[in-house]
């Protein structure tokens, strides 16, 4: 058996390695590459003669996979997997493995962190063409509406509470907590003083907050998305910030919106951040855990030579 990591995993090499090789006990080779791919071939390459092979989040395109005849599990250490050409490995009996639910608690810091980062206008107060001390807002005592429910709104909640804030929700999904305070959606858009995005998302789907929904926001309002996006109209979102229609808006998972021409970009209303909320030591460690558990696991039940 031979299992390869394609990329490094953010986390010490040698705890990696360590790990790895009581899972395999001295029945396999391991290869631990200490760069990412420098493109296509060089992945394809790498994995050609694997039978099981971790990655991160390098881009695993058609070509690449359909040159891993031999491998049977591709390990996934996050949890999207938007980069891989999930056909081919269907197509090649390549089994997929992804994670879960391992940045809870970083995400809903950011997500807080961003609210406060916001409410305070340091975005404002740091530019460079400000001049004046602006007046800013705090949180405690705040109506913070939850739109969706996910892995990291029970911990959000929690945090949020400590700032004496009421909690609306809308639109969640069956593993929110049954006392939860929901209301209707475009109640929760007009009432609510920050508003988090915790819903899915789906590739090539519209908006889930178009323009006539952002309408419907406080001018003094501030919108958190660290879930995808591709849930906002993100041009809608940067004419009012602009204008003065909303107050603020923090965005991870940035994706297209972390090009410098983007509108969101030239407003000092925005906090953008290129997919920070998993960024973590604490849950990079977590992440990778949970990957190598999922082996694990795997391992018990498929028998590999």
């Amino acid at each position: 058996m031979k299992i390869i990591i394609l990329e490094p995993l953010a986390v010490k090499k040698s705890l990696l390695i360590s790990r790895l090789a009581a899972i395999l006990a001295g029945k396999g080779d391991l290869i631990c590459y200490d760069d990412s791919p420098a493109d296509e071939a060089e992945a394809a390459k790498r994995g050609a003669d694997a039978d099981i092979i971790i990655s991160a989040g390098y881009p695993l395109s058609r070509d690449i996979i359909s040159a891993w005849e031999k491998a049977k599990l591709l390990v996934i250490t996050g949890i999207s997997t938007e980069h891989i050409d999930l056909a081919t490995c269907e197509q090649q009996q390549l089994e997929v493995l992804h994670n879960t639910a391992y940045a809870v608690i970083s995400r809903a810091e950011l997500t807080v962190s961003m609210a406060l980062s916001l409410l305070h206008r340091l975005p404002e107060q740091l530019h460079k063409n400000n001049k004046k001390l602006l007046l800013a807002a705090e949180l405690a005592g705040k109506r913070w509406g939850m739109l969706g429910y996910d892995d990291s709104s029970g911990y959000t909640t929690s945090l949020i509470q400590a700032f004496d804030c009421d909690v609306y929700h809308a639109r969640p999904n069956d593993a929110a907590p049954a006392q939860i305070n929901e209301v209707e959606m475009s109640e929760l858009l007009k009432k609510c003083d920050i508003i988090s995005l915790h819903l899915p998302y789906e590739q090539q789907q519209p908006p889930f907050l178009d323009s006539d929904k952002l309408s419907m926001l406080k001018s003094t309002a501030i919108l958190i998305n660290t879930a995808h996006p591709g849930l906002v109209d993100n041009i809608a979102l940067a004419y009012m910030l602009s204008h003065g229609q909303l107050a603020g808006a923090g965005i991870d998972l940035a994706g297209e919106i972390w090009d410098k021409h983007h509108p969101l970009y030239l407003t000092p209303r925005a906090i953008i951040t290129p997919n920070c909320s998993a960024a973590t030591k604490e849950a990079m460690i977590r992440r990778t855990e949970q990957a190598l558990t999922n082996l694990v696991h795997w391992l018990k039940t498929h028998n590999i030579d």
